[in-house]
């Protein structure tokens, strides 16, 4: 039987001159194009946390009185007070906001309606329940503008490939180009979708395992974990000319790096290296990503010391070449014991970035 029974997520990071009514205008338009229809429209827009400033809610309820009763309270995660917002959630629903108010809305955003942070979220129900969301947040280097497309779609047991996207999913696609990551997970329904039995247990006996051979395993390289580490040019390099042939793809970013590997059941390896943008220090850890989990053991390369300095580009390949032998160890005996509990995952499985 064929059912609504994966997720489909897609995510876009967009440039610092792409404002948010733009953005916002880019997916109308691209929605228009496909017929969608109009979506219901979600809004939450936050004053700033700090206090003396300018209220954005309010210069925006003066500019639009329409938004008055969207106006309360709203409390963030983890936070002890409430700040002003504008929000269309409620206990009962979603309250309607109009294109147009939203679009010269967004158009003040930041300069004269300097919003902490602004979330819109844009659904259309059919097909396959598709939510475009789009986020302005302020940030210390400027404003951050995200997307992301949530939409599901129907897979047959024993597909190796995602059925083409319905007309929507493309127009988006299209407007906004090629997406920063894609994730593709069975939804709770799904049969592939199981936690594997002990996972935990497996973990804990990898990690005692693995102190128990301190000192035990010969390694290439005795690294200094002392002192701060130093600017080792091109990093990346290195990790595609020894990864690279074991199959693994990297990526990297803001002084982190992500290698990321398909087993033959389609699970998922990753090698997730921080590097630091200004300590130089190294950290990593390995993870084996299924439908529903993530185990991870840390990668120690320096015996039992977990950061340590980047000695300049002869540091970083004796680093590299100590967690190569690292990496081995645990693809032939922590990768195995994880795929073992947990079975196969869809051949289309793709886990989310973290």
């Amino acid at each position: 039987m064929i059912s609504r029974n994966v997720q489909i997520l897609h995510a876009w990071n967009h440039k610092k001159s792409e404002d948010l009514g733009t953005v916002l205008r880019r997916s109308f338009d691209a929605a228009l194009l496909a017929q969608l229809g109009p979506p219901e429209i979600g809004l939450l827009a936050v004053d700033s946390p700090v206090g003396g400033g300018v209220s954005a809610v309010a210069r925006a309820v003066k500019k639009h009185p329409e938004l008055a009763p969207l106006r309360q309270p709203y409390t963030s995660p983890g936070a002890t007070s409430a700040v002003d917002s504008l929000t269309t959630r409620t206990a009962t629903g979603n309250t309607p906001i109009s294109t147009d108010v939203l679009l010269a809305l967004a158009d003040g955003v930041p300069r004269s309606l300097p919003f902490n942070q602004v979330s819109v979220g844009l659904t259309w129900p059919e097909p396959g329940a598709m939510t475009l969301h789009v986020w302005d947040n302020w940030w210390v280097s400027g404003r951050m503008r995200s997307s992301t497309l949530a939409y599901c779609d129907e897979v047959g047991a024993g597909a190796k490939v995602l059925p083409p996207p319905h007309a929507g999913v493309l127009a988006i696609l299209a407007a906004f180009g090629k997406p920063k990551s894609t994730t593709r997970l069975p939804l709770a329904g799904g049969s592939a979708l199981v936690v594997p039995e002990g996972l935990g247990e497996i973990v804990q006996k990898h990690r005692a395992l693995w102190a128990s051979r301190v000192g035990a395993v010969t390694l290439p390289h005795v690294l200094d974990t002392a002192g701060l580490g130093e600017a080792a040019g091109p990093m990346k390099p290195l990790l595609v000319e020894v990864f690279g042939p074991q199959g693994y793809r990297c990526e990297g970013a803001h002084g982190a790096f992500r290698l990321r590997r398909r087993t033959s059941t389609h699970n998922v390896v990753e090698l997730s290296l921080d590097v630091g943008t200004w300590s130089h220090q190294f950290t990593g850890y390995i993870a084996v990503h299924g439908p529903g989990f993530r185990a991870t053991l840390p990668l120690m390369v320096a015996g039992t010391r977990g950061q340590i300095p980047i000695r300049g580009p002869e540091g970083w390949r004796m680093i590299v070449e100590n967690l190569a032998v690292i990496v081995a160890i645990l693809e032939s005996e922590f990768v195995p014991d994880v795929e073992a509990a947990a079975g196969p995952a869809p051949a289309w499985y793709e886990p989310p970035p973290v």
